[in-house]
């Protein structure tokens, strides 16, 4: 049985690259790579491009996750019944890959807005007064010497700040998430949480910058499980990954 790989976004405008990966791998296509495409400066600059990439995700895809990462994140969690959110996660579909192509005059497209998908937006989200909100990360700390927990604490405000920006998840719920990871109860996006909290430390330290497509290249992770793989041609998410000790991504490519 074959593996299940997710591709960085770039990758899916390579036909070819497709093709070869596609012998090997059950390739899945995820709502980053739709939204990245969808939104990108070239729908207007080099359209062909763009239709050619939605058309390779359409052909190679075994398995397509609808869901945007912060809505797949939380929707892991037994959510209350009381605390059930609108369903923005599902836009990203297949059939809404098929309605961009079947309008690809570019002219009459209904695109999501950036304000409904906030993972795709330049820069970080400040997350320091979400952290009053939610309890555990010290302000004092030095960010280029924080520890692993130290990091994936960071790394989990910031989601847990986008999910109530996004989706007004009440704040005792997202503390009952931060109680469950931080407390080692649930490991299921450990390497997601390792991976952003690595990135996070290094830019509010000033070791690195934060460039436009970090966001949505790291929030890939979200959607992996155990034992499936990531392809990226990006130096810094690679870099990224081994430091962070988590090689085993990216072992088969």
């Amino acid at each position: 049985m074959k593996s299940r790989l997710f591709l960085d976004t770039n990758v899916w405008y390579n036909k070819q690259e497709c093709i070869e990966l596609s012998k090997t791998f059950c390739l899945v296509s995820t709502a980053v790579n739709v939204l990245e495409i969808s939104l990108s400066s070239k729908v207007k600059a080099k359209p062909k491009l763009v239709e050619n990439a939605l058309k390779n995700i359409l052909e190679f895809h075994t398995e397509h996750i609808a869901f945007e990462p912060v809505y797949y994140f939380i929707k892991n969690f037994n959510l209350p019944q009381k605390q059930k959110f609108e369903d923005y996660g599902a836009s990203a579909s297949i059939d809404f890959v098929k309605n961009l192509l079947k309008n690809y005059d570019f002219k009459k497209l209904h695109l999501p807005s950036e304000s409904k998908h906030a993972l795709l937006k330049n820069g970080i989200i400040s997350y320091h007064t979400f952290i009053k909100e939610i309890r555990g990360f010290p302000e004092s700390n030095s960010f280029n010497k924080m520890n692993d927990e130290e990091k994936i604490c960071l790394s989990l405000n910031d989601i847990l700040r986008s999910a109530k920006d996004m989706y007004q998840v009440d704040l005792n719920f997202l503390d009952k998430i931060y109680s469950e990871i931080m407390n080692k109860s649930n490991t299921r996006f450990n390497s997601f949480l390792k991976l952003s909290g690595l990135y996070l430390s290094e830019i509010y330290s000033g070791k690195d910058t934060a460039a436009a497509n970090d966001r949505a290249d790291l929030f890939q992770i979200v959607y992996l499980e155990n034992k499936d793989f990531y392809y990226t041609k990006e130096n810094k998410i690679k870099r990224l990954i081994q430091e962070a000790k988590l090689n085993f991504l990216l072992d088969r490519i």
